[in-house]
């Protein structure tokens, strides 16, 4: 695998939130104003996202977290 190649681990809500520096709520909101990528179903109850989908998503968003840009 190539070493600058995102992995595709899972990111759990908590960790996510931790990664962009933000609260699980604040996840939920982007997801329903269609600003954030909608998690992946890993269990009955749990949801994640891939770490590879998120890199891209914060690679258009020029790499800064959601919350330093303005929410349209």
């Amino acid at each position: 695998m190539n070493a600058t190649a995102p992995s595709d681990r899972i990111l759990r809500p908590a960790q996510l939130a931790e990664k962009l520096g933000c609260t699980r709520t604040s996840l939920y909101k982007w997801i329903n104003a269609g600003i954030l990528p909608k998690p992946i179903r890993i269990g009955h109850a749990s949801v994640g996202w891939r770490e590879s989908v998120i890199e891209a998503w914060l690679t258009t968003r020029d790499g800064l977290p959601p919350q330093r840009r303005q929410l349209a």
